[in-house]
């Protein structure tokens, strides 16, 4: 097995029985062939059985350090859901979900808002993922586990497609979508 299956298997060795897979992507981008310093990254997306996926993304200099980062990063991640699912930590902590970390600032905020953004003419990347329906407070947790900014998810409620995304100033935000109600042909 390579490095990166053994750390893996390190990190979640405990709690395969919550686990279904995982993928792994290695990466490198920048240096001598690109622009920029040489970056490796490492993106772990772990599918969990019932309970939706547990995700990291780690850049660093050194691949070997990307993979540590991000299978320690999946390990507390999975010790989480597995104290969820034992019911020792109780509900999410919805104000701790998207809060600003202390290494992060917003000082630059004005001049990242000065220019227009530049959209790309084409999509580079499809991705495709499943969608069961689940509550808002689990959708938060998945949140959480994904690493991401955001989080599509099926309202176990209203069954309506929605969005659950980091907000820059500290917090999480909702997007519903309003579908406009079909006109009558009278």
């Amino acid at each position: 097995a390579s490095t990166g299956e053994k750390k893996l298997q390190n990190a979640v060795g405990p709690f395969t029985d919550l686990l279904r897979y995982a993928d792994v992507r290695l990466t490198v981008h920048g240096g001598n062939a690109g622009k920029g310093r040489r970056e490796h990254k490492a993106e772990v997306t772990v599918h969990t059985k019932g309970r939706g996926i547990i995700r990291a993304e780690v850049r660093h200099e050194d691949m070997y350090a990307s993979i540590d980062k991000a299978a320690d990063k999946i390990q507390r991640q999975t010790r989480k859901l597995k104290e969820r699912v034992k019911g020792k930590l109780g509900g999410v902590r919805t104000a701790d979900v998207g809060a600003v970390g202390e290494d992060e600032s917003f000082d630059d905020a004005p001049l990242a808002l000065a220019r227009e953004p530049e959209l790309p003419e084409e999509v580079a990347r499809t991705k495709y993922f499943s969608l069961s329906p689940m509550s808002q407070v689990d959708a938060l947790q998945q949140l959480e586990y994904s690493d991401h900014d955001f989080w599509v998810y099926m309202d176990d409620r209203s069954q309506k497609i929605q969005v659950l995304y980091k907000r820059k100033a500290g917090g999480v935000g909702n997007l519903v979508p309003i579908m406009p109600e079909a006109e009558n042909e009278a």
